[in-house]
């Protein structure tokens, strides 16, 4: 049974968000956040699996819906694994609304040019388990593991003793087998490189092709095959950093980054959850130490039971659409607003059996976000 099942309703909370300014990093209210300097922005989109993917699109919905901030149009898209995914769709001019669709299943929403794009984001990959992470000791295993734990090389360490993965991540990605690097130079991917365990950054300098980068960022560890981009072999970016946000850090950044991390949230049931976290997190401090005091990052995570959805649930198809739900209505939950408060929870099952999820999320005036959660819920069989 998934976390999301075994929690219920994820809608109406869970969502941290937090302000770095000048260093110093603070919560941040729903509606401050549309004060933020929008004129030059970037958006790190992390780890997380396919629960991860559906919190950062939830959110992404919510940034556009309250707030008319077009994620598109980010200067810099800097994608980790799952986060790959979405910043590439984001490059190719996808919406939130469109994302959203395409992860409730509602791909008839899409525009026309796009329609043609599928994903099989409703399948469940074989859970990680923590006894069943790691290779059976060799002698050659163990030798070239003491080589690289005396050279510093933890990362390599981890590699050698690691399962490796069966399934080819190419099979989840096949849509973007005709995109071309060459068309969306602000997009960067995240991989980790299987020789040295070093981070490697892809973008369209890179020689290889765009949809094997995608693949390479995340092919997780155990689950997946290692994958071939340009010569080099690379796995998950994860494994590296689950954010890799420092990639925009720096004078040179965007004024603005949004980091959405899912996997740096606050709760999780199971041992190999907390783990991960726990290095998300770790992680991701590191990286916000190396902001330009001029830039203002907004951190947004999960908490909650939310939290404990995306990271226990993080392989499994089906904890996808109430995932979607949560991270759309988490952020203005405590915004007491007619529209906003409460807004998941008002939402009645008649409503729910006829609201239509694309139509709502892309808003007309007069709209309200109760409606906008209603559709969200028609379209991953959630009722409120």
């Amino acid at each position: 049974m998934t976390a999301a099942a075994v929690h219920g309703d994820l809608a109406g909370g869970g969502v941290r968000m937090r302000v770095l300014r000048e260093q110093s990093l603070r919560d941040i209210g729903w509606q401050q956040v549309a004060e933020l300097d929008w004129s030059s922005f970037g958006i790190v989109l992390g780890a997380g699996g396919m629960t991860g993917g559906a919190f950062e699109a939830g959110v992404l919905l919510a940034l556009q819906w309250d707030h008319g901030i077009r994620p598109h149009d980010a200067d810099v898209l800097v994608g980790t694994s799952a986060g790959s995914v979405g910043g590439t769709l984001l490059s190719l001019g996808f919406d939130a609304a469109d994302i959203a669709a395409m992860l409730l299943g509602a791909p008839h929403h899409l525009a026309p040019r796009d329609d043609e794009l599928v994903f099989p984001f409703g399948v469940t990959l074989p859970a990680i388990v923590l006894r069943r992470l790691f290779r059976t000791p060799t002698p050659a295993v163990c030798m070239q593991s003491a080589l690289h734990l005396a050279r510093g090389r933890m990362r390599l360490v981890l590699l050698d003793w690691l399962r490796c993965g069966e399934v080819d991540p190419r099979e989840f990605v096949s849509a973007f087998e005709r995109v071309q690097w060459a068309d969306h130079p602000r997009l960067k991917i995240c991989v980790t490189d299987v020789g040295d365990g070093g981070r490697v950054v892809l973008d369209a300098d890179h020689p290889g092709r765009l949809i094997d980068a995608v693949a390479a960022s995340c092919s997780v560890p155990t689950v997946m095959a290692p994958v071939e981009c340009g010569g080099r072999t690379f796995v998950d970016g994860g494994l590296w950093s689950p954010t890799n946000a420092d990639v925009v850090a720096g004078p040179d950044g965007p004024r603005t980054v949004v980091i959405l991390s899912p996997m740096s949230g606050t709760n999780s049931a199971t041992a190999i959850g907390r783990i991960s976290a726990r290095f998300a997190a770790w992680r991701l401090a590191d990286e916000l130490r190396r902001f330009d005091p001029a830039q203002t990052v907004l951190v947004i995570e999960p908490t909650g039971a939310l939290s404990a959805a995306v990271i226990d649930d993080a392989l499994h198809g089906d904890a996808v659409g109430p995932v979607v739900l949560g991270a759309f209505t988490g952020p203005s939950a405590c915004v007491g607003t007619p529209d906003h408060g409460g807004a998941a929870a008002s939402v009645s099952s008649a409503s729910v059996a006829s609201a239509d999820p694309a139509s709502a999320a892309r808003g007309s005036p007069g709209r309200t976000r109760t409606a906008a959660a209603s559709a969200s819920a028609a379209g991953c069989g959630v009722t409120t």
